[in-house]
């Protein structure tokens, strides 16, 4: 049940016109990414890529690896020329090349970020 003190109370709020509250939740979250659009069961494969990896080598390891871009880039490649070959499981792991594809264009793109200086621009403007 909606409690009476916020029934149809007038609200002043910093940057916004006076609102009525009416029994409706309001929340301003239009600008904000939209995390629901993931598929979470295939997302859920690309977790296991990572902790394959984690397990084989150390967590976060692939953070340190040098020319990450090109060289991860370039592993997402080769799972994408093994499914454009019909194969989709990885003879290693016994996962879907998508997922593993998935997984190493992430990596790519994180170094990319970072030798490019964009990831710090974007904590910068988030502070």
């Amino acid at each position: 049940m909606e409690s009476k003190k916020f029934r149809n109370k007038k609200r002043n709020y910093p940057g916004m016109r006076n609102i009525t509250i009416r029994g409706k939740g309001l929340k301003h979250d239009n600008r904000k990414p939209m995390w629901n659009l993931l598929p979470w069961v295939e997302m859920e494969e690309v977790v296991r890529v990572l902790t394959w990896g984690a397990k084989k080598y150390s967590p976060n390891s692939w953070k340190l690896v040098k020319e990450g871009e090109g060289r991860y880039f370039s592993a997402c490649l080769r799972h994408l020329a093994a499914i454009g070959q019909k194969r989709y499981s990885d003879p290693e792991t016994g996962l879907n090349h998508y997922s593993h594809a998935v997984c190493s264009l992430l990596f790519a793109f994180y170094h990319h970020r970072r030798n490019n200086g964009q990831a710090k621009r974007d904590r910068n403007s988030r502070e």
